[in-house]
């Protein structure tokens, strides 16, 4: 699991246009919930227009359920893993250190993520009225 990987960002664009030509719903699962899947679900968060404080709240969970860490019981674990994990996962699609990814518009950057997977702007608003109905 690369997520920074070109094979990834390819892969990950086929298998959103495979799911958006069959019939919902749809299951997106690995064992924990924060690697492939949160990756995969931040980015779909992202591209439906969920602001960074939505994502980050619905990636940690992950966290508090299997280990019980969250920003009251652990802060300094929990702002580690923040960074190393989710932070890392937004930057990647972002790909500009000059961003701020709290603040920023981050479906621009899925919708150019999935573009520079191969999708086109017609698939993704296909794969994107999948789950936004």
């Amino acid at each position: 699991m690369n997520y920074m990987s070109d094979d990834f960002r390819v892969t990950l664009a086929q298998g959103f246009v495979r799911m958006s030509e069959m019939e919902g719903p749809y299951l997106v699962h690995c064992t924990e919930g924060k690697d492939r899947t949160g990756f995969v679900c931040m980015l779909m968060e992202a591209l439906a227009g969920a602001d960074y404080a939505s994502i980050r709240d619905d990636y940690m969970v992950t966290y508090a359920n299997y280990y019980e860490i969250d920003e009251q019981s652990d802060k300094p674990k929990y702002d580690v893993i923040l960074d190393k994990n989710l932070n890392a996962m937004i930057r990647s699609i972002v790909n500009d250190d000059s961003v701020d990814i709290e603040t920023a518009d981050l479906s621009v950057y899925a919708r150019k993520y999935l573009k520079d997977g191969g999708m086109s702007d017609e698939e993704i608003e296909t794969f994107l009225n999948c789950f936004t109905e």
